[in-house]
């Protein structure tokens, strides 16, 4: 049974997590279409969301030095200010220049924010039990994929994007309060003194970080989930309506199928991932992935659609668990770490869609699901060439060792 402050931990990020995660799904599905309200074409639209992801990659790996220089609190709340005062802009903008500067300036503000939440996570984890390693990404995706979009959702279906900006805004005051809650029980920042290193030295740094063990494994688990979550959010709904047939409606049903599954797979399957090596845990997401890709690819039918759709859920659940887990237990400062993993999933996000619309074009839409099947296999074949795999508690001992 977890001690009181565990306790206090695991719910304190779990709401951080979920209302962040609100915050976000509400802008992200409200973007577009207000970018749209402005006059923007759909190339411009996808220009305005391009500029957004690029400010999220471009600082990923700065903001991880700023977080160990300055410490995880205070960035967090520096990022958590500056994207409330993005969103407070947005309603008052009129124009498609003006919102590209935004979207970049927000992008750079979630960029910090996230890694500093990400980072005292991973120094808290210890306490509240690396079985939880998955229960952030859950709660954020609570949030971002199911309960952000639907109150944006309907508050757009009223016209009002003024209502939209403002709430998101002002949810974003709780995970800045819950913050502050949690800084009795939550371990302190490293006391030692922060070095400001030049470019050879912070070349080095995340050098160092990735010479550990199987953390290129993680890495490429990390990049190879957030793309195959990607190019199936983006191209399931244009195969299941022009190349099958099905109603519109029918993609929801399958990015729920696969939303759910992931979901239910970081908050259960923690504790079984744990009890195996980090070699036959990412062997299995990656087998689990391929084979869901596969069948989403081949089949035709509604009911085999769904379960390969909940498949794939489940694979990239436990791939997130991999990459999550050795994110936690990776010695050094946890800024760097948490950079280095979130400029994975950026990559993953900026390559995959791009891999997967020159597939589309030149093989149609269904393609792009078993094209996405060879990055996973080339993984595995690396991952099986490994001589030795370790959990985390053994791996940590050799290491220091």
């Amino acid at each position: 049974m977890p001690s009181s402050p565990a306790r206090r931990l695991i719910l304190g990020y779990v709401l951080l997590n979920a209302s962040s995660g609100v915050a976000v799904g509400m802008t992200q599905l409200a973007m577009p279409l207000f970018a749209l309200h402005l006059g923007a074409s759909p190339p411009e639209i996808g220009m305005i969301r391009a500029v957004a992801g690029a400010g999220l990659l471009l600082t990923a790996i700065p903001a991880g030095f700023l977080n160990d220089r300055f410490g995880a609190a205070p960035m967090f709340h520096l990022g958590n200010a500056a994207g409330i005062v993005c969103c407070l802009m947005l309603p008052a903008i009129d124009s498609l220049w003006l919102l590209l500067l935004a979207l970049g300036a927000e992008g750079i503000a979630r960029s910090i924010k996230f890694n500093a939440l990400s980072s005292s996570f991973y120094r808290a984890l210890p306490v509240m039990g690396v079985d939880k390693v998955g229960w952030p990404r859950g709660s954020l995706s609570i949030g971002l994929g199911f309960a952000g979009p639907l109150l944006a959702g309907l508050l757009i279906a009223r016209g009002d994007f003024v209502a939209v900006f403002m709430i998101a805004a002002a949810i974003q005051l709780v995970p800045s309060l819950i913050f502050f809650r949690l800084a009795p029980v939550h371990p302190r920042d490293d006391d030692r003194p922060k070095l400001a290193l030049g470019f050879r030295g912070a070349a080095r740094a995340y050098a160092d970080v990735i010479a550990h063990r199987n953390v290129a494994v993680a890495l490429g688990a990390e990049a190879i989930g957030a793309g195959g979550f990607c190019i199936f959010s983006t191209f399931i709904g244009v195969a299941a309506t022009s190349d099958l047939g099905f109603p519109a409606w029918t993609s929801a049903l399958f990015i729920g199928a696969e939303g759910l599954a992931y979901i239910l797979s970081l908050f259960l399957l923690g504790r079984l991932t744990q009890s195996r090596s980090y070699r036959e845990t990412a062997l299995t997401g990656l087998g689990l992935v391929a084979l869901a890709l596969t069948g989403v690819s081949l089949s035709s039918r509604l009911d085999l659609l769904m379960g390969f759709s909940a498949l794939l859920g489940v694979g990239l659940g436990v791939l997130n668990l991999v990459s999550s887990t050795r994110a936690a237990t990776v010695p050094g400062e946890k800024g760097k770490v948490a950079a280095l993993f979130a400029t994975a999933v950026s990559v993953g996000i900026v390559i995959g869609p791009i891999f997967a619309g020159f597939v589309a074009a030149m093989f149609g839409s269904r393609a792009v699901f078993i094209a996405f099947v060879p990055p996973c296999l080339l993984l595995a074949a690396f991952t099986a060439r490994k001589q030795q795999a370790f959990p985390p508690e053994a791996e940590e001992a050799a290491e220091a060792a």
